[in-house]
């Protein structure tokens, strides 16, 4: 922490005189044993040092006596007792919030329905975490929670008993503190306590799958740093619940001790695979300790939170937050998801022995999301874990949605940056706008209605927020089966979990925002045996890419599928002339196909047998060298959609290979120079006639009759004598004076 907090230190002559004038009446002496001192009589210390490049810290902070009267302990901690504390115990309320008072304050249960196994991850070895716990629940009046009968284990970051790590301070006070606060919120939960043997990211994250390993089913961080630039792995434990601390130093971190420490989330509450836990300040009402109110934690410390770094994206549930677009962090992660209980000076009472700084603390309070985020754990805990959700931060928001009451909703305060100190409550002096402005005024750093970043979307009120919603459907699988140019026919598989699914649809549309909507042609009845549905899309786009995904709902809500790409088919090509129409049975005739569709071609053919080379030169146009055959064949062109229908339009002749055409004798052999003269050529090799000349000029049209008679147009030319030849696929007629053709003036009028 920073010098914001050492300077809270209130004036002894303040304190002795206010103690002074309680002096002055019975009821005001039992009134200043029940009430708390001003936190100006405490100051805050954080349990770990800064972290460098790739390593976490842990985000436990210590309440630090800095009066004679505060080190009394005959004062209660950060809210009224309802009778006088004389003993100065930890049972009485003397070191801060004690078990009985979080579940007063969040109507919790004390026992889960269900084995659930609440796994803490941290650095370090704490040698005493055991005994630690032992004496914590014989204070509180706890059921024992012990290696010995099952409830405890203590393993390093391979899952194994031995070696452990080696001992450290700061960490220990850490593990103390997740420990217990677990244990005091679901007190028949086992605790598994999981070392690194450093605070590297390596470390962390190979003990956070030994968690899973271990059969974790929740696992809570209370601790963080820089985030990485891509996510680990090691917090991807679908049906696990995964929880981890948004902080304690602010808004991007403002109020971090050093600057290099400033201007990120901290992960990994920044991952969108774990459950960000945010801070707040607890009131109490008095007597019966129940909630009062809470406000965003921002004081001697405040809780962490911000837009997490692009290569974070917000998910799904965080996006169809209908207030979305008000907390300003466009398509990236917000944080945090959920929040509880985090200021020191409301923490929660903690035993812990390790030497630290040279000294055992024993009994103290300790704050921080440290302590909201086992809290947290514990609640999910409680609720009977994720139940089979892949993603258990999903159920908040859904629940959120089904059922708005089921949290505290958080609307005072801002964890944005204050340059003003405290006051005496040890809060900052800054209004929530003037905070608010490190962030916009948007809501990712100032608290309202519904969802915010410091808080989330609240903080415990009961643990029906964090039950996964009862008996929904769960799509299992979703796949197209059958695609056309503009239609699709889609299945999905749905377990329906026991319930009727009353609604059954597929969305779609042509990005992530779908749409629209088709219903399925078939719906899943009551009952635990997985029901294939399908729904048939039409009017779709040909060689066009779409997005769908499943919709079911039953009494329990509603389930989505993931998102998955659909690419329609091209409409299959047409083929609507060759040129030349015919070639020599050897092949390798060149030859230019016109038609539509042909962007894609994927195949050209004539008849069955594959053209021996084809370019796609628009999207209309296809050159081809034809293959060897015999007879006429169909050129045809395919595509993805299909193959191109057949028609009189794409024939192609072989023909036999044979000697050049041949011309015997023509006639007329004169005609007009305007053209127009029809002339019949007699010769032979009259098959597959590509081209008909006068001299250099084309015939202006021609007809092949028989394989010895062509009849030919004549073009307009000059005056004179030119050569007819015919040409095939065997080539060109040599010219002889019987071919001769002799064109003429006509004649001129007399008058």
């Amino acid at each position: 922490m920073t010098s914001r907090v050492v300077r809270l230190t209130a004036p002894l002559a303040v304190l002795t005189i206010a103690a002074g004038a309680a002096l002055l009446s019975p009821q005001a002496a039992l009134a200043r044993k029940v009430s708390p001192l001003p936190a100006s009589s405490y100051a805050v210390r954080p349990a770990c040092s800064s972290a460098r490049a790739g390593h976490a810290r842990c985000f436990a902070l210590r309440l630090v006596p800095q009066t004679e009267e505060a080190r009394a302990k005959t004062h209660p901690i950060g809210m009224t007792r309802s009778a006088p504390i004389t003993a100065g115990k930890a049972a009485e309320g003397a070191d801060g919030i004690r078990p009985q008072d979080l579940h007063s304050a969040y109507e919790l249960p004390t026992t889960a329905a269900s084995t659930q196994t609440i796994a803490l991850i941290d650095a370090y070895n704490d040698p005493n975490a055991e005994s630690n716990l032992k004496t914590y629940d014989e204070e509180f009046g706890l059921p024992a929670c012990t290696t010995a009968n099952a409830c405890f284990k203590q393993l390093n970051q391979e899952g194994k008993t031995s070696p452990l790590p080696a001992n450290e301070g700061g960490w220990s006070l850490e593990i103390s503190l997740d420990i217990e606060v677990a244990h005091a919120v679901c007190q028949n939960c086992r605790i598994l306590l999981v070392e690194a043997k450093s605070a590297s990211y390596a470390n962390l994250e190979t003990a956070e799958d030994a968690a899973a390993s271990a059969g974790a089913t929740e696992i809570s961080n209370s601790w963080g740093g820089e985030p990485p630039s891509a996510e680990s792995a090691a917090f991807n434990h679908p049906g696990v619940v995964v929880t981890a601390a948004a902080g304690d130093d602010g808004y991007l971190n403002w109020d971090a001790p050093k600057r290099i420490e400033r201007g990120f989330v901290n992960y990994p509450a920044s991952s969108p695979r774990v459950v960000a836990v945010g801070g707040t300040r607890l009131e109490l009402s008095s007597p019966g300790n129940t909630w009062k109110s809470e406000a965003v934690w921002n004081g001697q410390g405040a809780t962490g939170g911000g837009c997490s770094a692009s290569a974070f994206g917000a998910a799904p549930w965080q996006l169809q937050l209908s207030d979305w677009s008000a907390v300003g962090c466009g398509s990236s992660r917000a944080v945090s998801d959920v929040s509880a209980d985090a200021d020191p000076y409301t923490g929660a009472a903690v035993y812990d022995t390790t030497p630290y700084e040279g000294k055992v603390l024993g009994w103290l309070p300790v704050g921080g999301t440290s302590l909201a985020t086992p809290l947290i754990a514990a609640v999910y805990a409680l609720a009977g874990g994720a139940d089979g959700a892949s993603s258990p931060a999903e159920t908040l928001y859904e629940n959120e949605l089904r059922d708005p009451g089921s949290f505290h909703d958080v609307t005072q305060g801002s964890n944005g940056e204050c340059t003003k100190g405290f006051n005496s409550e040890g809060l900052s002096d800054c209004t929530a706008f003037e905070a608010g402005a490190s962030c916009s005024e948007r809501s990712v750093c100032v608290a309202g209605t519904g969802y915010d970043g410091p808080t989330g979307l609240g903080t415990p009120d009961g643990t029906r927020a964090f039950e996964p919603t009862p008996n929904a459907p769960t799509v299992l699988t979703e796949g197209p089966t059958a695609l056309t140019q503009s239609s699709a026919t889609l299945n999905a598989t749905v377990n329906p979990n026991g319930a009727n699914v009353s609604e059954c649809e597929f969305e779609y549309g042509t990005s992530t925002a779908y749409g629209s909507s088709v219903p399925c042609t078939s719906s899943p009845g009551s009952g635990t045996n997985p029901v294939t549905v399908s729904a048939q899309l039409a009017g779709l786009n040909p060689n066009s890419e779409y997005h769908y995904r499943i919709s079911a709902t039953n009494t329990g809500g509603t389930s989505k599928g993931t998102d998955h790409t659909l690419t329609t088919l091209p409409n299959a090509p047409t083929v609507s002339g060759v040129s030349p129409d015919a070639g020599l049975e050897a092949g390798w005739t060149t030859v230019t196909i016109t038609g539509t569709e042909f962007s894609s071609a994927t195949a050209v053919q004539f008849g069955f047998a594959e053209a021996l080379f084809y370019e796609v030169t628009s999207p209309t146009t296809i050159t081809a060298v034809s293959p060897a055959g015999t007879g006429v064949a169909d050129v045809t062109v395919t595509n993805p959609g299909g193959a191109s229908a057949i028609s009189s339009a794409d024939q192609f002749s072989y023909v036999p290979v044979a000697p050049a055409p041949t011309i015997k004798k023509l006639g007329p052999k004169k005609g007009s120079t305007s053209g127009g003269t029809v002339v019949t050529l007699h010769g032979t090799g009259f098959v597959g006639v590509t081209k008909v000349l006068f001299g250099s000029t084309t015939a202006t049209s021609f007809a092949v009759t028989s394989s010895t008679s062509i009849t030919a147009v004549s073009p307009e030319a000059a005056p004179g004598q030119v050569e007819l030849t015919v040409t095939t696929p065997n080539g060109t007629s040599a010219a002889t004076p019987k071919a001769a053709f002799t064109f003429k003036a006509p004649k001129s009028s007399k008058k």
